[in-house]
């Protein structure tokens, strides 16, 4: 095919006007009718401009090269230059200062003009925490699946329906309910349903900067709605050297349920959650999006995994190995076929012996989504079991100890070949306010917190 250099405005021709997994404060009908998601700060301004705190500015999302067979499957996919489907402008923060409309500060910041470093935020291993403590992370949890976001609704219609003229539908929706519609918006297929491989946060280098602004993200969310404290955070579970799954009794994430070892102990809260979003691609026929509605019991059946395609939960030795490895973050392909890359051995797709690329097995990261055999071993879905939150925090942290040891600032090395929504100046997908792959390599002393066994 011939191959075309293309600009997002390319995409821009028509005169939409909606929104998917943003601030409410972006949906009313000015900012809708006006492509701008620019909050009207206390001092009167847009973004506080009038506080130096940030401008109205055009969002500038980088050109690619694609081809014209490629074009059309871009066209009706809305998260293709993410936000550029939606909005033309938003609120670009001086400094240190953050969210929507420039009123918060940056994480690890505070302060009147975010310029003082804020305490680090230490995150625990969960099996380490005292019972109250325990308690207390499966109350925020199990709250947060009641709490209606008050700052975040999500689109229930298919992009293409609103191509062809439909209004727009909005759904409110719960705070872990939010995280989870964007976990699997992030991953699902395109509207086309091509075979093709369009995940923004998996199988290529965003997915340890995109997760690690995932959890940031998530825990400010808990923080300012559910709990009303800042020094409240997520815990991460050690899986290394497990033979069982450790957290999965009534006490910490719920037990089997001796009747049905597909479902959670009635003597755990998480037996009553729903999950959603897990129908994949009935959504996409149906002419929807995920509507955040209930679709039945959470499922989970720890140990009675494949094993031909995994052999456990992951050792110290292979957590020792993927550090050790690679002296490289990613690798052409910069997809699961990636050899001695850094994020496709965390990702799982590598042996953590070798490095190499291995298509026939799970690893590291996906060898733990697998091991639970159930909600969690779907991609897209997986955010429904509270386990994806300990589980990624871990993950995180094993991203902090190779970013420790090769001090690596925001470099993916070279960018050809790395497909659209895992560049480093790609905006993650589907993030408010906007943050750019890049910045996710921060290390979390930057950001604000730190791992309890990673403090020196």
């Amino acid at each position: 095919c011939t191959r075309v250099q293309i600009t997002v405005k390319f995409f821009l021709q028509c005169d939409l006007f909606f929104s998917a997994q943003f601030p409410r404060r972006c949906t009313d009908k000015a900012s809708l009718e006006a492509r701008e998601c620019c909050p009207t700060h206390t001092d009167g301004t847009k973004c506080g401009e009038m506080s130096n705190r940030g401008i109205c500015a055009e969002i500038i999302a980088p050109t690619i090269d694609i081809t014209v067979n490629e074009t059309l499957e871009l066209l009706l996919d809305d998260r293709a230059y993410w936000p550029r489907a939606f909005y033309d402008r938003a609120c670009s923060c001086y400094g240190n200062f953050d969210d929507v409309d420039c009123s918060s500060c940056k994480a690890g910041f505070q302060g009147e003009n975010c310029d003082v470093k804020s305490a680090l935020a230490i995150r625990r291993n969960f099996t380490s925490l005292e019972r109250n403590e325990i308690d207390s992370v499966i109350s925020v949890l199990d709250k947060s699946k009641r709490i209606i976001s008050d700052n975040y609704v999500i689109l229930v219609t298919s992009y293409d329906r609103i191509l062809r003229g439909e209004s727009p539908e909005f759904a409110n929706i719960s705070v872990y309910n939010l995280f989870v519609w964007m976990h699997a918006y992030v991953s699902r297929d395109n509207l086309l349903a091509v075979e093709s491989d369009v995940d923004y946060a998996h199988e290529g280098p965003a997915f340890l900067p995109w997760h690690r602004y995932f959890l940031l993200k998530w825990e400010k969310e808990l923080r300012d709605v559910v709990v009303g404290d800042d020094t409240f955070t997520l815990p991460y579970w050690d899986w290394r050297d497990n033979t069982n799954c450790d957290v999965c009794n009534d006490a910490m994430m719920g037990d089997k349920d001796p009747e049905n070892a597909t479902l959670i102990s009635s003597g755990s809260p998480i037996s009553k959650w729903q999950i959603i979003c897990s129908k994949g691609n009935a959504y996409i026929e149906s002419g929807i999006q995920c509507t955040g509605q209930p679709e039945g019991p959470l499922l989970r059946d720890p140990g009675n995994y494949d094993p031909e395609k995994i052999s456990g939960l992951p050792t110290s030795q292979e957590v020792e190995n993927v550090i050790k490895i690679p002296d490289s973050y990613d690798t052409d392909s910069f997809d699961v076929a990636a050899n001695q890359s850094f994020r496709n051995l965390v990702e799982g797709f590598a042996d953590t012996t070798t490095g190499d690329a291995d298509p026939s097995m799970s690893y590291l990261h996906n060898a733990v989504h697998l091991f639970m055999n159930g909600t969690m071993s779907e991609v897209a879905t997986s955010a429904n079991d509270p386990i994806f939150l300990l589980h990624h925090a871990f993950v995180d942290s094993i991203y902090e100890l190779w970013l420790r040891q090769r001090t690596l600032r925001g470099n993916f090395g070279s960018t050809d070949g790395i497909r659209l929504g895992h560049r480093p100046n790609d905006f993650m997908v589907p993030f408010f306010p906007l943050v750019r792959n890049r910045e996710g390599f921060a290390n979390t002393f930057q950001l604000g917190y730190a791992y309890d066994y990673i403090l020196d």
